[in-house]
């Protein structure tokens, strides 16, 4: 990921051929949103886990919903693709951060009650 994310471009460019380098920029734009992505995914079912579900849907309609009204933005000013994929890299971003703190939030929740009760 790493790799992908400081040498798209050129490693496109070398791999697939030179018409793909810029297949590479928009690698290195979306890296961020993956490698978010990639630490936080695998604990996405924690809130279903703790009896959260409503949690859990309020996250993903705000994701959805963030989705929605950035491109509609974005196609509405005519941005570029490269804009858009910044718009859109960080809206994920953002959804991704927010249920970081989410499971945190539960998390914690979850295991005071266990201390009070236990």
């Amino acid at each position: 990921m790493l790799l992908l994310l400081f040498l798209g471009p050129p490693l496109f460019g070398f791999v697939f051929g030179g018409e793909w380098r810029q297949s590479g920029e928009y690698v290195q734009i979306l890296g961020i949103y993956y490698f978010l992505q990639l630490l936080i995914n695998p604990l996405s079912q924690t809130l279903n886990i703790l009896g959260r579900q409503h949690w859990q849907l309020g996250w993903d309609v705000t994701r959805l919903l963030s989705i929605a009204v950035g491109l509609t933005v974005c196609s509405l000013l005519d941005l570029n693709i490269k804009s858009t994929l910044i718009v859109y890299t960080g809206i994920m971003a953002a959804t991704y951060i927010l249920l970081f703190f989410m499971l945190r939030v539960a998390i914690s929740g979850s295991t005071q009650g266990k201390r009070i009760n236990g």
